[in-house]
């Protein structure tokens, strides 16, 4: 049998590996305060602003999102949640004409991006959960001992390099609808809308209109060439062909104006209404800092790919690159 001091040694180590549960808990909760905290400020910040945009009303957004970030602090629960954001934009776009009808022929093209891309978001939100449930018995204990349940610490706290890790782990990550493609996949439409929408604003008036080329062909000069810097090099000839009906349906640079700067074009008065130099400007100054925050955060889960040598989000800087460029120019 075992002698007094055996059990005195154990039960010291029992309350002390309960001590440092109950501390690593009290950790989290307050680091996630902390992080919540300081997004609720960012955001409120945005409110603030002057005049009010598409991006700046968002409930969740990656400007929120720390600069300093790493990929073991990038929170999966954050990172979709502003994807999702994200997506209402190219939903409004696919649904809808000037006078807020909607247009079929649109619909079906830009509604299958649309749908692809959240089945990703929804496929990552799974892949949150599933951890979330794997992890509850290791933390059932300390839940009992503390006033944060430790399951919902965790699934706040699980980062995108969580959920890499633990299908690395289980040897899943290559599987046809694996969690970790459609993070790479959902990433890279994200690079597409982050040069598209930098893109849309890179020659800019203040008289609302862009410079250097026509009104008319603005989008979709924007959006060939953010496709061939960010996805063409991926796509087989299929997707190539698809990718180029899909840009032909985007709308008008004033259709997704009006729709940034939140104006209603179903309004009696819409047509008499002009947008200001000021809002215009800081629409511009929104775009400018959205699309700066997305990049931020892709490149973060970029440099984590490339460290466990799995595919980039981004595509080479190569000659291959460059050629594309030339055998597909933009619409002039």
């Amino acid at each position: 049998m075992p002698s007094s001091t055996t059990k005195t040694a154990n039960s010291e180590r029992k309350l002390s590996s309960r001590k440092n549960s109950l501390s690593d808990d009290t950790h989290t909760a307050n680091r996630l305060s902390n992080g919540t905290l300081i997004n609720a400020q960012m955001r409120s910040l945005r409110l603030t602003r002057p005049f009010q945009t598409f991006f700046s009303v968002m409930e969740f957004s990656f400007e929120d999102i720390p600069s300093t970030v790493t990929c073991d602090r990038l929170r999966a629960v954050e990172f979709l949640a502003s994807s999702r954001g994200l997506l209402k934009f190219f939903n409004i776009l696919a649904t809808s004409d000037e006078t807020g009808q909607p247009v079929l022929s649109r619909l079906g093209s830009l509604q299958t991006v649309y749908a692809d891309v959240m089945g990703n978001i929804v496929r990552l939100e799974l892949a949150v959960r599933t951890l979330c449930e794997e992890r509850k018995p290791l933390s059932k204990n300390a839940s009992k001992n503390t006033k944060h349940p430790s399951v919902n610490l965790k699934s706040l706290d699980i980062s995108l390099q969580d959920i890499i890790s633990a299908e690395m782990q289980a040897g899943r990550c290559r599987n046809i609808g694996s969690a970790y493609f459609a993070m790479l996949w959902l990433c890279r439409a994200l690079n597409f809308a982050t040069d598209f929408i930098a893109g849309l604003f890179a020659d800019y008036t203040t008289a609302g209109e862009p410079t250097g080329t026509s009104v008319t062909t603005h989008v979709q000069t924007a959006a060939t060439n953010a496709y061939v810097r960010t996805l063409r090099p991926f796509h087989d000839w299929t997707l190539r062909n698809t990718a180029m009906v899909i840009i032909q349906s985007i709308p008008t640079f004033e259709q997704i104006k009006s729709i940034l700067l939140l104006i209603d074009n179903t309004a009696p008065s819409a047509a008499l209404m002009q947008p200001s130099a000021e809002a215009l400007a800081q629409l511009q100054l929104d775009a400018d800092r959205y699309a700066l925050a997305l990049k931020r955060c892709l490149q973060v889960v970029h440099s984590m790919f490339l460290q466990l040598e799995l595919e980039p989000i981004f595509c080479p800087a190569s000659a291959a690159t460059e050629a594309d460029l030339k055998a597909n120019p933009p619409v002039s």
